[in-house]
């Protein structure tokens, strides 16, 4: 963190002699945990020309989150610039290593968060996933919504970056036009949008903590398969979602129809290492 920042800080947040250092705060933003004698903040920052948008929007799904009392988020303390530097600064929550009780309660918090419902799929507002827009235009069906508002934006994305080759094309608009054939039709769920192992904290107490939200009212089993693209979950979480949420069957054959999303998207912000997956994916849905 440079000096300016630092300075800047410790003003906004009234403390002198802030003790900062650099911890792991994911590929898309620099992250810090800032120190006093009474206080600990984690900050992320960003100087992208979409970091103070994305950065306060991410404060708004986190109060949000906290409004709904049913899964702990981090206290936002404040969303700002300084410079060329977007930075949101949370309250910090220290981690432990998950447990079974742990992992049972985040399983029955994410179902009860997937109950919040409302009458169409979308958002009241566009939001980001990384550093990517994600529009949240609002439409009664799922298989429109998951086509129009996120296969289609990345798979244009991808064309326009040449990541992706004529053929690949025409089977992601053959997928698109076919979505409402493989995935069911359920009321939309609020989801975390962006659910993999590093975007949860097991904190003090065995209390889960979502961070990094990108939500929408969509279809629940987005979370589950984003869930299951990297890993990191245990069966715990899942036999306790499915205690009071089952799914409909087939759900592991349709599941990688969901991770197509999220794939693309890593394919566009971190480039070829995603592209077998994405292809393997269009491949078999064409």
């Amino acid at each position: 963190m440079h000096a300016k920042l630092h300075k800047h800080l410790e003003n906004q947040l009234g403390h002198d002699k802030l003790k900062v250092r650099s911890i792991q705060g994911g590929d898309i933003n620099q992250a810090y945990l800032l120190e006093t004698s009474e206080a600990s903040y984690f900050v992320k920052c960003n100087n992208d020309d979409c970091a103070v948008d994305m950065l306060e929007k991410e404060a708004k799904a986190l109060r949000l989150f906290a409004d709904l009392k049913i899964i702990g988020v981090p206290d936002v303390i404040l969303s700002d610039k300084c410079g060329d530097d977007a930075y949101l600064v949370l309250e910090y929550l220290k981690p432990k290593p998950p447990n079974t009780k742990f992992w049972r309660h985040f399983g029955a918090q994410m179902s009860a968060l997937h109950q919040v419902s409302t009458d169409r799929f979308g958002w009241s507002f566009d939001n980001y996933i990384g550093t990517l827009p994600q529009s949240n235009q609002r439409h009664q069906k799922w298989s429109d919504f998951y086509a129009a508002e996120r296969i289609l934006p990345q798979l244009v994305l991808a064309r326009n970056k040449g990541l992706i080759d004529r053929e690949e094309w025409a089977k992601g608009n053959r997928l698109a036009a076919n979505i409402r054939d493989v995935c069911p039709e359920e009321p939309p769920s609020l989801i975390h949008g962006d659910l993999w192992s590093g975007n949860f904290i097991a904190s003090q107490g065995d209390i889960p903590i979502l961070i990094d939200p990108a939500p929408y009212y969509g279809h629940r089993e987005m979370d589950l398969a984003m869930s299951m693209l990297f890993g990191g979950f245990s069966k715990d979480f899942y036999d306790s979602y499915l205690a009071s949420s089952p799914l409909e069957g087939d759900f592991k054959q349709r599941c990688d129809i969901y991770q197509l999303y999220y794939l693309l998207v890593h394919l566009n912000l971190f480039g070829m290492s995603y592209h077998s997956a994405v292809s393997s994916i269009l491949a078999k849905y064409s």
